[in-house]
């Protein structure tokens, strides 16, 4: 959503941007021929040349909805989380839930510690017993 006023911003950073570019390229361009300079300064002016465009298309965009009236208004809506805390407020006290959790622990009886099974016997040796 574009805001008011930001088109002029925007188309000037574009006429940055692609002036910018436009002396990259010509670095590229006095670059011996041959040279894999030209490639990376050509390249760059490219990126360039892209972004200028992004900046003209955001910047007109953003114009044209200023010029028809279209601009985008400010949000006025409350979010959701807003309205259900405008709606009730909470009796839930959560010291009390703790001490009644607290209360209830301490009531209840610990179960005593689990007597350990005797150890098994002993085998003393492998395969059938012998009669």
């Amino acid at each position: 959503m574009a805001r008011r006023g930001m088109g002029v911003s925007s188309i000037v950073t574009g006429f940055g941007f692609y002036f910018l570019a436009r002396r990259i390229e010509l670095l590229g361009d006095l670059s011996p021929i041959g040279s894999e300079a030209r490639l990376g300064y050509h390249s760059a002016a490219l990126a360039l040349i892209v972004i200028a465009l992004v900046a003209f298309l955001r910047g007109g965009l953003a114009a044209f909805r200023t010029i028809t009236g279209r601009a985008a208004a400010p949000a006025r809506k409350k979010s959701r989380m807003a309205e259900i805390a405008d709606e009730e407020i909470s009796s839930f006290d959560a010291d009390a839930a703790l001490a009644r959790y607290m209360q209830q622990n301490r009531s209840e009886p610990r179960p005593a510690a689990p007597i350990p099974a005797p150890p098994a016997p002993v085998r003393t040796g492998f395969g059938r017993k012998a009669v």
